[in-house]
């Protein structure tokens, strides 16, 4: 059994190591149809309990911040998480879905994935924040939309995305564009 942290030395789950599923009990029933699952809020998704993550079913609404091939990330208020979706890029920024799948660690970040995502319709906006570059560093905006001040230094392209580099003060940022 071992620890699993994120980039900011939190906690986000264990890891425990058996011989075969046979070791394995579950302890929840699954839901028969992830349409009936009340709707999670994104930051409620983002936190581990004292045993970590706990891997579940969610349903969790909110408002397209970025849409790429392989996912999307969708801000619900305050918070935005990342959703691993092959159907991602049929959505546009500012439109309103729900996201059915399962909360995952990748890297440092809790994602929801295995997703599928419909549109809904909606009320809110999903409004940037402004940060400072040095704000950024701090991982507190990790999936969440800012925008900021800064002077573009390069560009760098290719076929399908660019790629900006930026710098406030003595901060240097790197924007991808895809």
């Amino acid at each position: 059994i071992g620890g699993l942290f994120n980039s900011r030395r939190q906690r986000i789950g264990i890891r425990m190591d058996v011989q075969s599923t046979s070791d394995i009990q579950a302890v929840a029933p699954r839901h028969a149809n992830p349409l009936d699952l009340t709707p999670t809020r994104a930051c409620s998704v983002l936190t581990a309990g004292f045993g970590g993550l706990r891997p579940q079913r969610l349903r969790v609404p909110g408002v397209v911040t970025y849409s790429g091939p392989n996912g999307l990330y969708v801000q619900d208020g305050d918070c935005g998480i990342g959703v691993d979706a092959t159907e991602g890029s049929r959505f546009k920024v500012g439109e309103h879905v729900e996201v059915y799948g399962y909360n995952t660690i990748a890297g440092s970040e809790v994602r929801i994935s295995d997703a599928f995502v419909r549109p809904t319709l909606g009320k809110a906006e999903a409004r940037p924040v402004r940060v400072a570059a040095s704000d950024l560093v701090s991982g507190d905006w990790d999936q969440r939309l800012v925008e900021l001040d800064a002077v573009l230094s390069a560009v760098f392209a290719s076929d399908n995305q660019a790629l900006l580099l930026l710098r406030e003060s003595d901060q240097r940022i790197e924007a991808r564009l895809e």
